[in-house]
């Protein structure tokens, strides 16, 4: 077997790089839980999302400017 060309693992690495993307939001759905109205659930979201904001010291607004 032959060594590869030093010059080939920078092919490599390029045609793999041009691949990859970066995620622009969720991938995941999610819906109002049995027995849920979709207020309810939308109410359950803003907390959720006021909550973890405040956990990792970024304002909503903040967040969704980056």
């Amino acid at each position: 077997m032959t060594k590869m060309q030093p010059w080939s693992a920078a092919v490599l690495a390029l045609t793999l790089s041009a691949c990859a993307t970066y995620p622009v939001g969720p991938g995941v759905t999610v819906l109002p839980g049995s027995g849920r109205t979709f207020d309810q659930f939308r109410f359950d979201d803003a907390n959720c999302r006021a909550y973890a904001g405040q956990m990792a010291g970024v304002a909503t607004q903040q967040a969704a400017n980056k």
